[in-house]
Parts: structure tokens; C-alpha cells; sequence
């Protein structure tokens, strides 16, 4: 249940690669349990977006906030120490390590902010239930959907404040899109907030109170999921999307 109180705050955002940019004026705000689905076609500047809320990426104009704390010029380690945990779409696991090695470093994220241990990896375990069973096995022999698995119960090692989840159904089976999306509902009654990028808009609306819609590098779209659902047909989502 939303407390309706903003923990993530970006005004005014400019960011792109060299003289190229991406971003143009992204103002928006991510209250605490609350859910936000951000959607847009490839190229719109979603990743963009993540990367500067992460540290990955410098922007050349406007804030980001969190906890009123700048997250501007602050390194991805030290953000994510902070409690802003990206999941990438690229997952960036180590594949020659054992699944539960990968989620021991996801804690490591978060030293000197929260305790860590055993009790966190137990209930990555008890929420991925097919982690357990493969918790020796290297995970260069996973399912992409396993290792998709893998790379967001590390997130949960690190205990995040804000989870930012990019695409975590793309390239996935229509049966592990729907594991997906049985997790993020979980982590939503978890009372867990987070900023999903995704083009699957049938899970982000499985999951999120709010949608934000992003076209050539700005939010031109922001409302509750319920009215937006009301507003457009799965045609006119579809536009916003892919094309």
C-alpha cells in the first residue's frame, strides 16, 4: 500500500552520449511502495534514464534525488549503497560461479547500511524456489529465464530501497514472462518500491499504480494505471511501445 511519500525525485534531466542526447527535460517522482511502469519504444532513452539514475552516466542538466540525498556525481557503487539497486537487461552475472555465489555479492551492495547474511539469502531462496534446486550449479548453464532469476534475487541480497528493473521479461518464454511477473507482483506486496522499464505492457499493468510513457528522450505521459488502462486500447499501447 503506497505511503504516497516521494523517494525518487528527477527534475529537469538532460543526458546522452557525447554530443548526442538522449534525454530532454525528464521530470518525474517515485513515491515509497509504489510501483512505476515506464514504458516507450527501443531508442526512446529508458536505459538512458536508469544509467543516470545509477551513476553509470553523468547528465549535463537537471537532479536526481533520492531520499533527498543528490544522486548526481555519486559512483553506481555508492548509489547502490544507498539502497538504488539496478537489475540490467544485459544481467551482468558471472557465469562461471555458482548461483549462490552470484547472490552472496548482491549483498555486498549494501554493507554498512543494513545487516547481511544468511537470513537474506534464505529468503531469496524461499521466493525463487528453482534457485534452491540449483544454488551449486554455475549459472552459464541456466535458462535465460534462471539467470533473469538470479540477477533480481541479487538485487533483493542488497535489500534495495528503490529497485530499478530494466526489461526483465525481454527475450524471455511466455512461461518464464509470466514467473516475472508473478515475482513483481510478490515484491509489490512486499511493499516494494520500483521504476520498471519494460515493453511487455500486459505485466506492467499486472504490477504497477502508476505509468509513465516515454517518446524521443521525454516523459510525455504520466498517470494511474487504472485510468490509463480506461484511456487506451491494447492498439494504442501497442503504438507507444513498438513504434
Amino acid at each position: 500500500m503506497a505511503t504516497y511519500e516521494s523517494v525518487l525525485s528527477v527534475e529537469g534531466l538532460e543526458a546522452g552520449y557525447g554530443e548526442s542526447p538522449v534525454n530532454r527535460g525528464v521530470s518525474f517522482s517515485v513515491r515509497s511502495a509504489e510501483v512505476v511502469g515506464l514504458l516507450g519504444a527501443n531508442g526512446a532513452g529508458k536505459t538512458t534514464l536508469l544509467n543516470v539514475i545509477s551513476g553509470f552516466i553523468k547528465p549535463t542538466a537537471g537532479s536526481v534525488t533520492f531520499e533527498r540525498t543528490s544522486l548526481i556525481g555519486r559512483r553506481p557503487d555508492q548509489v547502490a549503497g544507498l539502497g538504488v539497486i539496478q537489475v540490467s537487461q544485459f544481467m551482468d552475472l558471472f557465469l562461471d560461479m555458482s548461483v549462490e555465489d552470484n547472490l552472496r555479492l548482491g549483498a555486498t551492495c549494501a554493507l554498512g547500511r543494513v545487516e547481511n547474511g544468511r537470513g537474506a539469502l534464505d529468503a531469496v531462496f524461499n521466493s525463487f524456489p528453482r534457485l534452491a534446486e540449483r544454488r551449486g550449479q554455475k549459472v552459464g548453464t541456466l535458462s535465460g529465464g534462471e539467470r533473469r532469476m538470479v540477477a533480481i534475487g541479487r538485487s533483493m541480497m542488497g535489500h534495495p530501497k528503490l529497485l530499478l528493473l530494466d526489461e526483465p521479461s525481454g527475450g524471455l518464454s511466455p512461461q518464464f514472462v509470466a514467473e516475472i511477473g508473478t515475482i513483481c507482483g510478490r515484491l509489490k506486496e512486499q511493499g516494494a518500491t520500483m521504476l520498471i522499464v519494460e515493453q511487455n505492457f500486459d505485466l506492467v499493468f499486472k504490477v504497477a499504480d502508476r505509468i509513465l510513457i516515454m517518446r524521443e528522450g521525454e516523459i510525455v505521459y504520466d498517470e494511474t494505471a487504472a485510468a490509463t488502462r480506461e484511456k487506451f486500447s491494447d492498439h494504442e499501447l501497442a503504438r507507444f511501445v513498438y513504434l
